[in-house]
């Protein structure tokens, strides 16, 4: 049940006439029986604590009360003549074992006889019930007594169990009517699939003196409360109905009573009840941690009167999918997460199910860099993600027609580095980029833009772009861009590549050495700065003329046709010495080692 936000204002119903707050001290009651068992101070068992301070009456304050005895607690004297209605009131926290009695009695000739309180005990019994959750108010009429020392408590313990006990606080005695009206749900409404309605409400309304009016309140969905009121359906039964409400509404209610003198609102807590359409049960996926992108999941159609067209899936309170039949795929996140499904009727949507928690490590593609090339383009991408469990020889990229793959090599199991050569007649836009590891298959939309070839970075100049056998120089490269790092430098498969420096002003010189067996003609320059790899210039090699010195010979393969490299070869052999040594160009500063 929901406490409805309702407030109750009390009138001044009746006269105060005397008032026992026992913080003080114990208000002259007098505690006598076979044990002995009343006390007066700070409660420590039962309710924990008195009512509006730290003191009041209790059988055993510390302890469970005790077995086999009748015990008492009497009123103090105060005269109840000229008081036209005497009524006293006070508090109570009662937690007895049934058997164990906790009653009132009045003394009306010298004999004491067991009396009820006002609207009787709760349940129709002879004594207070045992079950406290809280303080509880009780209204005791003392009309006829001459004072209030002939009223007092009496509990009677029986030879089996214990438990907390009996307590009051708060004593005050009223000269005309100070009690409000009593009501009684016998039950709540239960939770319902009827959107028409009426839900009749049943309540038992009553009061000690007369009752003026009875209304029931409610609200919906927390919205401001409204009244209809209660009719009277014979004695103290009363009746109203509640209008139909949509499906997903908390309906929360309760009775508003009147006599004239006294409010009351109750019960307490209020009733409760939804208006709903009930969730499918059941709900099941696999079990454990899920190293994929999607998940199958299943569940059982819900019992309904209404028709069920469909469901909504839903994960972490977001919805996902809708579809027609009790199962679904839906894509997963890493991370724990909750999944729910709803139905759909005729009529509205359903509640959601009962969640159910997934973990998974869902492999991802998180960056791809660069992401962008040109017509023509030889670049080196960095796939990066997570959970992608890469293995050389397991992994497949592809990135369209016209973005071809040329090496792959898997740096770690979430890293791989992809070489592609872009398409000079690639159209420009953006493609999809598909990894594949291990049969799982990952999309990326839209990963790669190409974009139009004329502005693509490129080689400009290689100075000087021709070389001798057996020459040792330094070659200007220069770009459409500067180089901020030294690269990497290839000139064709024959020719070495000593040392690679920035020329400082974005070029790149490059320390060379020309083998006499290397082949004439021209030798592609290759610049890679680890992104980009330029190419579409060449470095030519020319054939040397002069006798080679002892040493230096090149050694002409067996088989090998004459031409100018056998000549050269055969002036060697000869041993003619005309050869003019050639110095070795000046440093040109900070130089890095290229293999």
């Amino acid at each position: 049940m929901t406490a409805l936000l309702l407030v109750v204002a009390l009138g001044a119903a009746a006269e105060l006439r005397w008032a026992a707050e026992l913080e003080a001290d114990d208000g002259g009651f007098d505690a006598y029986g076979e044990a002995g068992q009343w006390e007066w101070g700070t409660v420590q068992i039962g309710p924990g604590a008195s009512y509006d301070g730290s003191a009041c009456w209790g059988t055993q304050l510390s302890r469970w009360y005790l077995n086999d005895t009748t015990d008492h607690l009497q009123l103090p004297h105060v005269a109840l003549d000229g008081l036209a209605r005497p009524v006293l009131g006070f508090q109570q926290w009662v937690g007895v074992l049934e058997g164990d009695l906790a009653f009132l009695e009045v003394e009306r000739d010298g004999v004491w006889e067991p009396i009820a309180p006002i609207y009787g005990y709760p349940g129709g019994g002879e004594a207070f019930p045992g079950d406290a959750e809280r303080w509880e108010p009780v209204w005791a009429d003392l009309s006829g007594l001459e004072s209030t020392d002939r009223l007092r408590l009496t509990f009677v313990a029986d030879r089996a169990g214990a438990a907390a006990g009996w307590f009051v606080d708060d004593f005050a005695l009223w000269d005309g009517d100070p009690v409000p009206p009593d009501i009684a749900l016998e039950t709540c409404l239960e939770d319902t699939e009827d959107l028409v309605g009426p839900y009749r409400v049943e309540a038992v309304v009553r009061d000690d003196v007369a009752l003026v009016s009875a209304d029931l309140v409610y609200q919906v969905n927390g919205a401001p409360a409204q009244a209809v009121p209660l009719e009277p359906a014979g004695e103290d039964l009363w009746t109203a109905d509640l209008p139909g409400q949509q499906p997903g509404s908390t309906v929360v209610y309760g009775v508003l009573a009147n006599d004239g003198e006294n409010e009351t609102f109750g019960p307490d807590p209020s009733c409760s009840f939804d208006v709903r359409l009930p969730a499918p049960t059941g709900l099941r996926g696999p079990e454990g941690l899920q190293w994929d992108t999607t998940v199958r999941l299943t569940w059982v159609p819900p019992e309904s009167t209404h028709v069920t067209e469909g469901y909504w899936v839903w994960r972490d309170g977001y919805r996902l999918v809708e579809v027609a039949a009790p199962r679904a795929e839906v894509p997963l996140v890493s991370g724990w997460q909750a999944f729910s499904v709803s139905a759909l009727y005729d009529v509205g949507e359903g509640e959601r199910s009962r969640g159910l928690p997934v973990e998974a490590a869902v492999p991802t593609v998180v960056s791809i860099q660069p992401d962008v090339g040109f017509q023509g383009d030889r670049l080196r991408l960095q796939v990066q993600g997570e959970y992608l469990l890469l293995q050389q020889g397991e992994v497949g990229v592809d990135l369209g027609a016209h973005v071809r793959v040329t090496d792959l090599e898997v740096r770690d199991v979430d890293l791989a580095w992809v070489t592609v050569f872009v398409s000079g007649q690639a159209p420009p836009g953006t493609v999809d980029l598909t990894l594949t590891t291990w049969g799982e298959v990952i999309r990326v939309p839209a990963a790669f833009e190409i974009l139009p070839g004329e502005d693509r970075p490129r080689l400009l100049a290689v100075t000087p772009d021709t070389l001798r056998q057996g020459d040792e120089a330094d070659v200007l490269i220069t770009a459409s861009e500067p180089f901020v790092d030294p690269p990497l430098v290839r000139v064709g498969d024959e020719v070495v590549v000593e040392t690679v420096a920035l020329d400082g002003e974005g070029g790149v010189l490059a320390h060379v050495v020309i083998p006499y067996a290397t082949p004439l003609g021209d030798h592609a320059v290759e610049v890679d700065d680890g992104t980009r790899i330029f190419g579409g210039l060449a470095l030519t090699v020319r054939d040397r003329l002069e006798e080679v010195p002892p040493g230096r010979c090149a050694v002409l393969p067996r088989g090998r046709a004459m031409g100018w490299p056998g000549l050269l070869a055969a002036l060697c052999a000869l041993g003619r010495r005309v050869y003019k040594p050639r110095r070795r160009p000046p440093s040109t500063g900070s130089e890095t080692p290229r293999t």
